[in-house]
């Protein structure tokens, strides 16, 4: 492989405005609410959104578990699985109570490097990341396939 292939290349040039790999949620969204969503549209994460529509997170299902366990992570009372607090941890949550943190620093912009694009993806362990306007609003999304396709096509 070439490395002047994809050398200046930015994620402008490359990233679908459209989202085939994520969906947009609001961060007040249920959680409950959103593991139907991942699941109906085999979606591989969910773009979370302020009030304002301004980026907030990644949430993939990954994601959900981590939150789940840090959840279940207090004393139990009893012997068993804790099933009532599963049931009662996603019932009263949202989709901004889930969002990894590490996943803030994911975004690109369609003036970046295409390697930093790939760099965010490893860094976070992500297969996609939204591509933000200046303001912070998600324009369109890069995912890993389009990076190696790009990758691939021009070698």
């Amino acid at each position: 492989m070439h490395e002047d292939a994809v050398e200046g290349r930015t994620v402008g040039e490359v990233y679908e405005d459209d989202l085939r790999r994520g969906a947009i949620v609001s961060d007040s969204t249920p959680l409950v609410n959103l593991v139907e969503t991942l699941d109906f549209q085999d979606l591989e994460a969910l773009y979370v959104v302020d009030a304002r529509e301004i980026y907030y997170g990644l949430l993939t299902r990954s994601d959900l578990l981590g939150w789940l366990e840090q959840e279940l992570a207090a004393p139990q009372t009893r012997t068993g699985f804790p099933w009532d607090r599963v049931g009662e941890a996603i019932e009263g949550a949202h989709a901004g109570d889930a969002v990894n943190p590490d996943s803030r620093n994911v975004p690109v912009e369609p003036r970046d490097p295409l390697d930093r694009a790939l760099r965010n993806m490893m860094q976070a362990s992500v297969t996609v990341v939204p591509v933000l306007d200046p303001d912070g609003g998600i324009e369109g999304e890069l995912s890993l396939t389009r990076v190696l396709r790009e990758v691939h096509d021009n070698r």
